[in-house]
């Protein structure tokens, strides 16, 4: 991996050179880069390069982050953002998270899990961008929320012209465990090329009243029933 500083200390480029499985964080500390509120970030992944990468830095400080990842010609992302329970000291967490597919047979899966409370506030943003044919990109963003915590979630998938063979779904389901919870889901396409197979949905949702009859039938109390239903949806 190496570390190419941008314009401004707090956007480093980094080009992810041999397969990884590491924390977001972990890559950037590796390299002396020190934690501050905002953070962004131009990764890229070459050609032929499967990335697996955990972005674990609202663990680290940073509440606002936004990612541009750029896939070259037969590049992988597995992206997760862990579930995410924000703290007292960050009431609003933000991610924004560009993947543009650059090159033939490149292929994103970003994956967003989160779990909020009190009066906080998720933001999600994202956007599939494929330049060019035969890519295939997933983004699937799932909430939990209860209290008074509040989720909103902008996906965008946008095909360039002559992105023919182009394959981008996104995905928001939210489960909301209260009255005052609320979770909005905006989701758009920005489609200009003919052959492409493109989809996108959203659900909110409460847990399922008959789910929860079957599993106390079977002698699991409300709480673990309440909890293995939570962990089958975040899973």
């Amino acid at each position: 991996m190496m570390i190419t500083p941008g314009i401004a200390t707090t956007e480093p480029v980094l080009r992810l050179e041999q397969p990884a499985n590491k924390s977001l964080a972990s890559l950037l500390y590796a390299q002396g880069f020190l934690s501050t509120p905002t953070l962004k970030l131009h990764c890229v992944i070459p050609c032929d390069t499967v990335i697996e990468i955990v972005d674990d830095l609202q663990q680290h400080g940073f509440g606002k982050v936004e990612i541009h990842f750029e896939i070259e010609a037969g590049g992988k992302l597995n992206y997760l953002l862990r579930e995410v329970q924000a703290n007292q000291d960050t009431l609003v967490l933000e991610r924004s998270i560009t993947c543009t597919l650059a090159g033939k047979e490149a292929d994103a899966v970003i994956r967003c899990l989160y779990f909020g409370d009190s009066v906080h506030m998720f933001k999600i943003n994202t956007l599939q961008d494929h330049k060019i044919s035969n890519a295939t990109s997933k983004v699937e963003v799932k909430a939990v929320l209860t209290d008074s915590a509040r989720l909103s979630c902008r996906s965008m998938i946008s095909v360039a012209p002559g992105a023919d063979g182009s394959f981008a779904e996104q995905v928001n389901k939210n489960i909301l465990l209260s009255s005052q919870a609320r979770a909005v889901s905006i989701p758009m396409l920005e489609v200009l090329a003919n052959d492409v197979k493109c989809k996108h949905g959203a659900a909110v949702s409460k847990l399922d009243d008959e789910q929860i009859f079957y599993l106390q039938s079977r002698g699991l109390t409300t709480e673990q029933t309440r909890t293995m239903l939570l962990d089958a949806f975040l899973s």
